[in-house]
């Protein structure tokens, strides 16, 4: 039971970096860092130098190798040495996307994010092994390990869809909305657990309307991601426009107000929940880190908007909200396992 508690929370620690290493690749600009998947330039472990990608004398190359040339990039279509001349039988032209620029500080940063994404699948088939010895006491744990394992799988070709289609703004909230299930699977895992121990406190109180709030607090988490993500693509493509982040506050359309609105309806929503909620014992802690993220969140919402978008709060702003969405999440399943007055 220690070791599947330990890597049940591995698991969702790993799930919190992938999103941190996600949001620094898309901050710093890094997201075609490796044109292909899941190799970077067809290699395991990515080149260093722009050297190693262009095409040269007796150079050695394996099938699957990408080069750059003529502001394009080519696969080599089997193993072989160059000689002194080019010949194009052993190359073909990569169609995926026109997108054919080396940054080794892009590269590695993408690569490291990928490096992430690895360690939480290994973690969790680590995690299935140890549910394993769970199946004749709680299948639905295994059944939740599997499905978790699945939803990474399912993130891993999201993340091959991201590069393939030139990070497509679509694509990258799919893959969004991914990690927040996965972020729901954890806890309930973590809840699985803890009652199977008989740790898991629950209150006695009058919880009808807390857990419909406490619902209605995770939509709108879940909303203000979709929404979030259109923000980000505005800002990215302003930036790209060349208008100055000093000036983004008096660019933005309806979508961002709209973004701020619903964030003044969260933030009612969980000072209501803790002036109710937060001398309830089992319930204390959580509702005391709700509303800490809380105050946090609109502090850095506030930094971004008067002070420029700067791109380095960006990330801050999205690890805050996946924090606080799964205080929500953890708000509700504590408040719906709870008792009735």
């Amino acid at each position: 039971m220690k070791n599947l508690t330990r890597f049940t929370w591995i698991v969702l620690v790993n799930i919190y970096l992938v999103v941190i290493a996600g949001s620094v690749v898309r901050m710093s600009g890094a997201g075609m860092g490796c044109p292909d998947w899941p190799k970077c330039f067809g290699y395991l472990i990515p080149p260093t130098d722009a050297e190693e990608i262009t095409w040269g004398e007796n150079k050695t190359f394996s099938e699957g190798n990408i080069i750059q040339k003529d502001s394009a990039l080519y696969v080599a279509t089997s193993s072989f040495v160059t000689n002194s001349i080019y010949n194009p039988k052993n190359w073909e032209k990569y169609t995926k996307h026109d997108y054919a620029v080396f940054n080794k500080l892009h590269t590695w940063t993408e690569y490291f994010n990928r490096l992430f994404g690895a360690l939480l699948g290994f973690f969790a088939l680590i995690l299935l092994y140890f549910s394993v010895k769970k199946w004749k006491t709680d299948k639905s744990f295994t059944y939740l390990t599997i499905i978790q394992i699945l939803l990474i799988g399912f993130e891993a070709w999201l993340g091959k869809l991201t590069v393939d289609s030139h990070l497509d703004p679509s694509v990258i909230t799919y893959h969004m909305l991914g990690v927040i299930v996965m972020v729901w699977v954890q806890l309930v895992l973590l809840k699985r657990i803890k009652e199977s121990e008989n740790k898991y406190k629950t209150a006695s109180f009058e919880k009808s309307i807390y857990k419909y709030l406490s619902l209605l607090g995770i939509l709108l988490m879940i909303a203000q991601a979709v929404i979030g993500s259109q923000v980000r693509q505005q800002t990215d493509l302003y930036i790209e426009q060349g208008i100055s982040r000093d000036i983004l506050a008096d660019s933005y359309t309806f979508i961002f107000y709209f973004h701020r609105s619903f964030s003044i309806l969260l933030v009612g929503i969980v000072i209501f929940l803790y002036l109710k909620l937060h001398e309830i014992y089992e319930l204390k802690k959580i509702i005391n880190w709700l509303i800490v993220t809380v105050v946090l969140e609109v502090l850095v919402g506030m930094f971004l908007f008067y002070l420029g978008m700067k791109a380095w709060g960006q990330p801050i702003h999205l690890f805050l909200s996946l924090f606080m969405y799964g205080f929500f999440v953890a708000l509700f399943l504590k408040v719906k396992a709870s008792k009735n007055q």
